[in-house]
């Protein structure tokens, strides 16, 4: 199922993340953050993730991931895949494509 993301500010995102955990979304949000970062929505739980950006992609599992966005921030395209944290505890298995805003399953 893929979800178009919807890029917001930080306010609009705390404004209404807190009623997005544990549900399905039809379009999850994400924000750039002031440290050169983004923070998304699950669009499987619902549930807030961090990611920074950087000039090369660096794979892992263990906090130090870094994303690329090869795409506009209005319609970012991030390399290498999103991952929900709940795949660490088995709670959720969301893992997704974001090219041109467009969130897909990897």
């Amino acid at each position: 199922m893929a979800a178009v993301i919807r890029v917001v500010s930080r306010d609009e995102f705390v404004a209404q993340q807190g009623g997005h955990r544990g549900r399905h979304l039809q379009q999850p949000l994400l924000y750039w953050t002031q440290w050169g970062g983004f923070i998304w929505e699950c669009p499987r739980c619902g549930r807030a993730q961090q990611g920074e950006l950087g000039p090369t992609p660096k794979y892992g599992g263990d906090g130090t991931q870094r994303w690329v966005n090869t795409g506009t921030l209005a319609l970012p395209t991030l390399t290498p895949p999103l991952g929900c944290m709940g795949l660490l505890d088995h709670t959720c298995s969301g893992r997704y494509l974001l090219r041109d805003g467009v969130l897909q399953p990897a």
